[in-house]
């Protein structure tokens, strides 16, 4: 379950983090990162509807699409105006 580790990462939690949430162990949690087991039909809804996303996402099935906000696409817009910048020199 691959999207399961990015999805994680791309909120910056920890593993135990997220097994609190959806009320695991963090061990338990790890197994499904690392493909060693698979989550209960229950447990990828939760795990669907805590990262918003679809429960194809969860199991792979799809690919996993992160969603930038107004202010993530400003800070791009400023970083690269800055690029601009530094580089004209």
């Amino acid at each position: 379950m691959e999207n399961l580790r990015f999805l994680r990462k791309s909120k910056n939690l920890k593993q135990s983090e997220i097994a609190k949430i959806i009320n695991i162990s963090q061990q338990q949690y790890g197994k499904y990162e690392s493909n060693q087991s698979e989550p209960a039909k229950t447990t990828i809804i939760k795990l669907a509807d805590f990262f918003n996303v679809s429960t194809d996402e969860i199991l792979d099935r799809e690919k996993t699409n992160i969603k930038i906000t107004t202010q993530d696409k400003q800070t791009l817009i400023n970083a690269i105006e800055i690029i601009k910048k530094i580089t004209k020199n």
